[in-house]
């Protein structure tokens, strides 16, 4: 009878097969990603200030100066996502790393041990991605009590509202009426008034142009079918042909960056493939720079090794203090069992939300 150290050593090795390819997709531009800033610690504060829009006063001229109201200050306090999960690597793989005179078996063994690893990597870029997308669906991040991350406020244990307006959120009344007027999927609808109208009010509310709109699965088609925007590709004819090849609405339509989020997608813990962004919608978005946002990551010490110290500051003196991702490995003392362990600290920190406008344009 041959043991389970046995049976895997003689087992001939071929390369490993990956049945479902890992990661996310990455579907929004760059700066999303690396426009870091670390922070101490798990919070922060910020001062906030709204600049004058308005006109200096008429006097005569010799007469006293007027008294002016200082730029009205304020503060915001922020509280970053964390993370942190360990796995263990089991006695089988200890057991054949240590059957030195094999070196199949040893073999084998380094590459379970090193693709789970990669796996469990994986889940700290995978949050991330994932939970900066949704922030861009929704203007919230919601978790549930297991701490895992959805997209309904239904039983969400922890919900970050990053302050989006009602107001900018579906058909967009900002108090005047609906900016978007009509349903897109109907072909007469006037997509271009509606986007220059969304693009103006933005401006008078706080300045901030927009740039960027990401748009979902059906989009393309109601601008495909749309009466306006089909005289508008009839007339550009590199932009006609970009369409037909790609099927993606081109850059630059409106004075936009449009940029197709439908394959934004991550799996759950019951492996059931969810969509994060809804299939009707258009964020659009200022331009990234850092006064419009930061992926902000926190700090989190890190033990270097678990050696026994004399006292408080030898142990400080063996732990790093890592901003953003961080993993470490460690053996429990009497225990042939090996543990990896990682963890993440951040928040993407969108700082203008009211620059930020989440439409609903079918109806």
């Amino acid at each position: 009878m041959y043991s389970l150290q046995q049976f895997f050593s003689y087992v001939p090795l071929t390369e490993m097969v990956t049945r479902v390819v890992g990661g996310i997709p990455r579907v929004l531009p760059e700066g999303f990603f690396n426009l870091t800033r670390d922070v101490r610690g798990d919070r922060f504060r910020r001062t906030t200030f709204r600049g004058t829009r308005q006109l200096a006063r008429v006097s005569k001229y010799g007469a006293p100066p007027r008294n002016r109201q200082r730029v009205g200050r304020g503060t915001e306090d922020r509280v970053m996502l964390h993370t942190i999960e360990q796995i263990q690597a089991s006695h089988e793989l200890l057991m054949l790393i240590r059957k030195w005179d094999d070196y199949v078996a040893q073999e084998m063994a380094r590459d379970l041990i090193k693709q789970d690893a990669m796996e469990f990597g994986r889940l700290i870029d995978n949050l991330r991605v994932a939970a900066i997308t949704a922030s861009l669906a929704y203007g919230k991040i919601w978790i549930d009590a297991d701490g895992a991350l959805q997209l309904t406020a239904s039983g969400a244990d922890l919900e970050l509202d990053y302050g989006v307006p009602d107001t900018h959120r579906g058909q967009i009344d900002l108090g005047s009426g609906n900016l978007i007027t009509d349903s897109w999927d109907d072909p007469s609808a006037d997509i271009p008034t509606m986007v220059n109208n969304i693009k103006t009010a933005a401006r008078q509310i706080n300045g901030y142009e927009l740039k960027h709109a990401f748009y979902t699965k059906n989009v393309a088609g109601y601008l495909a079918r749309n009466d306006s925007f089909q005289r508008y590709l009839s007339r550009n004819p590199q932009k006609n042909e970009q369409y037909v090849n790609t099927g993606q609405i081109p850059n630059g339509v409106l004075d936009l960056n449009w940029v197709p989020v439908q394959d934004a997608f991550f799996d759950t813990e019951a492996n059931v493939v969810t969509e994060i962004f809804p299939a009707d919608q258009v964020t659009f978005y200022p331009e990234i720079s850092r006064q419009t946002y930061e992926l902000t990551q926190g700090g989190y010490p890190v033990p270097k090794n678990f050696a026994v110290a004399q006292d408080l500051e030898g142990i400080v003196s063996q732990m790093d203090y890592v901003f953003g991702p961080f993993k470490y490995a460690y053996m429990m003392p009497g225990h042939m069992q090996i543990n990896m362990a990682q963890g993440d600290t951040f928040l993407p920190d969108h700082k203008i939300p009211e620059s930020i406008f989440l439409a609903d344009v079918a109806f």
